[in-house]
């Protein structure tokens, strides 16, 4: 059983923020929290992760059938795209950590991530836990 089962959500969320920023963290917490109760992210079931890159790796470029994510910028800057489940509404701009925005990306939604600084770090809340056995990942990202 990992961490993540065993620890209370919101102490996780706290962690993660205080590690990355510090300084901010009081004012980022009531965000990202108020965000992800509104999104639906429940405490019974959520995974908190965080992905850390450098500049140019792009990652996701998938869509989730169930799980929706709840995603912060707490270093750097990212490149964001979304794409609807109607193909045709599209969404793509640069958030920084000074930009303050969380996002949801709802299921059925594309999307994917590049930072463009050379150190970042992006946090996700996700309504469900992963499951390697049977991820909820639709790989097909529309041209």
């Amino acid at each position: 059983m990992s961490d993540l089962q065993t620890t209370n959500f919101w102490t996780v969320l706290d962690a993660h923020i205080h590690r990355y920023d510090p300084g901010n963290a009081p004012d980022r917490l009531v965000s990202l929290r108020l965000s992800a109760l509104t999104a639906g992210v429940q405490e019974n079931s959520p995974e908190i992760y965080h992905v850390s890159s450098s500049e140019g790796r792009i990652h996701g470029s998938h869509r989730h059938e169930h799980k929706l994510e709840v995603m912060n910028v707490v270093v750097g800057a990212w490149r964001l795209e979304l794409i609807g489940p109607d193909r045709e509404t599209r969404w793509e701009g640069v958030v920084s950590e000074d930009d303050d925005i969380t996002w949801h990306v709802l299921p059925g939604t594309w999307h994917r991530v590049t930072p463009v600084t050379e150190r970042a770090v992006l946090l996700v809340c996700s309504s469900t836990v992963h499951d390697d056995a049977n991820p909820d990942m639709i790989p097909d990202w529309p041209e």
